[in-house]
């Protein structure tokens, strides 16, 4: 916009000028034509005054107007102090009137030098007339056509003009680049501005104007620096917030002052079944319970923080633990923290899967205190048997492994979760992909006698996806299956071209998976049988991780199992999908 005002602001200059200066060289260009011919007209009447006032011959008179007249390629024409006409050059002067009205000869009658532009009735057509005295005898009147001046004037202004136009077009030019060099800066800074505006920190502005503006580019630069800076370090902790608030398995509300949502995580939307973008609502008009109101008004209004346990109320009758703490900034208290857990399992079972710092807390703890408890032992006791201590370092490693998978699966799950997680996707042949993990697989398989078996519908399929996500979720797939399939058993894995979809199946004959557990096999941390599970080192979230992964590829996953004859996921995968990505 401010490039289109400057450069039409500039035009419209530029017009108004290029119309002065051409105008005026026109009007200069015709009153110089007019200047000549008065000049020569003026020059005219004084030879044929000289002449006279030398040869005065009345009876010749009109002889010699005429004589004059033709030479000089003039009208000439003499008039008495009375203003009658005595002879004309190309007139019959007893058809003229008295010329004593006519401006130029009244002003040569007075003594003075008379002209004026008029159209001639006579001769039809525009003429300049100069009259000058004769000596007190009358005056001598030459007039010529002027018509020729508009043909010279209009033949000069087409060369004008056309000078005119070339000079207006390389102003046209001129401003165009003007706009462009004043504007261009200035519209850099707006797009690095709308950038930054964007969360595009990235970006900087090189300007090299050697004013004001460059110094202004370069503040731009530095704030964007220090901006990029401190937004990746807010990102950071919010991506990490954001993942552990996603995959939490407990509630978490935030309140206001006014007991409005300032802050829901999936999880209490799911626990108290409700509506989403009920942010800014006030907890009470979405959670109609009077046990939490109460705990909540006591948090707000007298500061007690305090636990409570409520029935939720759904057709799964769960229990949940509520549990209210102040938010506190600056010693002023500005809102409630409400954290959910369900405690369903932990009431019945002694299962704390529920909630998912709770279950992180429970599997760290299993291998710490076991590797603690040994190291302990090792440090105090004497152990002079070195089959023992190798058997308790043994362990110790053991456990060791086990902790760094279970956190390296909790990464993987958190990375997945992550919305912000850029997903790099490129176009990669399904078949050889899973024939490389089978091939990973085969030893593991080997070891419990198990047939891995692959088969494929086509030697070659093509499809769209992130390589390391397909290949982590077709191990956790195997691996499954060969962990709960026992020795002597069997794995399919095939792989099937449906047209838009590729279909992907991973069969075994191992245990299978009893209907009621049948729902809650994808949730993080749990184990259909858990001291096979435990046993062979599993984390609980394999299955978790596959999930997420069909899931981000816009995919669907199904299990078919029965207790004792073993279990089969399907998977199928559209060939190209839209997904959160970059495309390589």
């Amino acid at each position: 916009m401010m490039r289109k005002n400057i450069f039409i602001t500039y035009i419209v200059l530029i017009i108004i000028c290029i119309s002065i200066v051409g105008f005026s060289s026109l009007r200069i260009t015709r009153d110089n034509y007019l200047d000549t011919i008065e000049d020569r007209l003026l020059d005219n009447a004084t030879i044929i005054r000289d002449y006279i006032a030398s040869n005065l011959n009345m009876d010749k008179l009109d002889v010699l107007t005429k004589e004059f007249g033709k030479k000089l390629n003039v009208r000439v024409t003499i008039v008495d102090n009375n203003g009658l006409v005595l002879a004309d050059s190309d007139a019959d002067i007893k058809k003229l009137e008295n010329h004593s009205g006519r401006p130029e000869i009244r002003a040569a009658l007075q003594g003075k030098q008379g002209r004026e532009i008029r159209y001639s009735s006579t001769f039809d057509t525009e003429m300049m007339y100069v009259a000058i005295p004769m000596d007190g005898k009358g005056a001598i009147r030459v007039s010529m056509e002027i018509e020729h001046i508009k043909t010279s004037i209009v033949n000069e202004s087409r060369g004008i003009l056309l000078a005119l136009l070339i000079a207006s077009v390389i102003a046209i030019v001129q401003a165009n680049i003007f706009s462009i060099r004043v504007t261009k800066p200035i519209t850099d800074i707006t797009y690095f501005a709308q950038d930054m505006a964007r969360g595009n920190f990235e970006r900087r502005i090189n300007i090299h104007t050697g004013n004001e503006i460059e110094t202004l580019a370069s503040a731009f630069n530095i704030m964007a620096d220090e901006l990029d800076k401190r937004m990746g370090e807010l990102n950071d902790k919010n991506i990490k917030m954001d993942a552990v608030l996603s995959s939490m398995i407990n509630g978490i509300i935030a309140l206001d002052q006014d007991r409005k949502i300032m802050l829901i995580n999936p999880t209490a939307y799911a626990m108290f079944q409700l509506d989403y973008d009920i942010e800014g609502k006030n907890i009470c008009e979405v959670v109609k319970n009077e046990d939490i109101n109460n705990l909540i008004n006591g948090c707000i209004y007298h500061g007690i923080e305090g636990t409570i346990e409520v029935l939720s109320g759904n057709s799964k009758n769960s229990i949940y633990r509520v549990t209210a703490t102040n938010i506190n900034h600056n010693s002023m208290h500005v809102g409630v923290v409400l954290l959910i857990q369900d405690i369903t399992d932990i009431k019945q079972l002694e299962q704390m899967r529920t909630e998912f710092i709770a279950n992180v807390s429970h599997e760290l703890k299993t291998p710490v205190t076991s590797i603690k408890g040994f190291v302990e032992t090792l440090q105090h006791i004497d152990i002079e048997d070195r089959n023992t201590r190798e058997k308790f370092l043994h362990i110790i490693d053991m456990e060791a492994d086990r902790l760094t998978r279970l956190i390296n699966d909790i990464l993987s799950l958190s990375e997945l979760e992550c919305k912000d997680r850029v997903v790099i996707v490129t176009t990669l042949d399904i078949v050889n992909l899973i024939e490389q993990v089978v091939t990973i697989m085969q030893n593991q398989a080997e070891q419990k006698r198990i047939q891995l078996k692959f088969k494929y519908s086509n030697p070659v399929i093509w499809m769209e996806g992130n390589g390391d996500d397909l290949r982590q979720m077709m191990i956790n797939l195997i691996d499954n299956a060969i962990k709960y399939t026992r020795e002597g058993g069997r794995v399919d894995v095939e792989v099937e071209s449906l047209y838009d979809q590729v279909g992907i199946y991973v069969k075994d004959n191992g245990i299978g998976i009893s209907e009621d557990q049948m729902s809650r096999i994808f949730e993080r941390f749990y184990r259909v049988d858990k001291g096979r599970s435990r046993k062979m080192g599993g984390t609980g979230l394999g299955l978790a991780i596959v999930k997420h992964i069909v899931k981000s590829m816009e995919g669907n996953i199904e299990v078919d199992s029965k207790v004792g004859e073993g279990t089969s996921f399907y998977i199928h995968i559209p060939r190209y999908h839209k997904i959160p990505s970059k495309v390589d």
